[in-house]
């Protein structure tokens, strides 16, 4: 998928500026691991969601612990791939109150 294919899709379906959905999508296609640029790739394709997992963070965790979108929780766990530390705090950060039990 393109620059231009992925960035129009995510400005689409999250509502993004246009320099909010390119910058993402070079970041996508330039920075991710490959396994969290497959699986947002197959969330831009409507496709099902692959089992992903970083550092034992699986994506569907991730997603319903936060209440996230796919592309939110990626994003996080591209976090958590740089720096886990960060990745972990910036999750408990999102994640409402009553769900951290």
């Amino acid at each position: 998928m393109s620059l231009s294919q992925l960035a129009l899709i995510l400005c689409q379906k999250l509502l993004l500026k246009p320099s909010e959905g390119f910058c993402r999508a070079w970041r996508v296609l330039n920075e991710y691991p490959q396994e969290l640029k497959d699986a947002l790739l197959s969330w831009a394709q409507d496709a099902d969601l692959p089992h992903t997992q970083i550092s034992g963070f699986e994506l569907q965790r991730v997603m319903e612990q936060g209440g996230l979108s796919a592309p939110d929780a990626l994003e996080i766990m591209y976090v958590m791939s740089r720096s886990l530390n960060d990745g972990v705090a910036i999750l408990s950060r999102c994640t409402p109150r009553d769900t951290l039990r």
